[in-house]
C-alpha cells in the first residue's frame, strides 16, 4: 500500500449521513484508512485526503472527475489544489511541491502531518 494526497470532492453517504454528521471525500472509494483534515462544508467541496491505496486504486482514481490524485510531498501541486487552498497560501512563495502546500497549510491546521496508520 501507498500513502498518497488527493484532492477530493465529498458526499453525504444517504445511508450513514444521520449517525456521523458528516461529509464523506469521494476518494475514499479508492483506498482505506484516509484522513480528511478539513472536510468542506458543502458536499461538493474539494478537501485534501491522505489515504493508502494501491497502484490499481489510484488509475481508477485517475478516471473519477471528482478526485485528483495529488501524490506524494515531491511530486508537483495540480493547479486545482492551488486554487482551492489559494487563500491560505502565502501569495509571495511560488509552490512547486505537494509537500510545500501541506506544510503551510500545517502551520494553521498541525492535523495536516497526520498519517493514517
Amino acid at each position: 500500500m501507498i500513502l498518497m494526497w488527493f484532492l477530493s470532492q465529498f458526499y453525504t453517504d444517504p445511508l450513514h449521513s444521520e449517525n456521523l454528521g458528516c461529509n464523506l471525500p469521494v476518494c475514499s472509494a479508492y483506498g482505506q484508512n484516509y484522513h480528511a483534515v478539513q472536510v468542506p462544508s458543502a458536499p461538493e467541496g474539494w478537501g485534501l485526503v491522505m489515504m493508502r491505496t494501491t497502484f490499481q486504486q489510484i488509475e481508477a482514481a485517475r478516471q473519477d472527475p471528482r478526485v485528483i490524485v495529488c501524490g506524494k510531498d515531491y511530486d508537483a501541486v495540480p493547479a486545482k489544489m492551488l486554487e482551492v487552498f489559494g487563500s491560505q497560501l502565502d501569495p509571495s512563495v511560488t509552490y512547486m511541491f505537494i509537500g510545500q502546500v501541506i506544510s503551510r497549510l500545517a502551520q494553521s491546521e498541525i492535523s495536516y502531518y497526520h498519517e493514517p496508520e
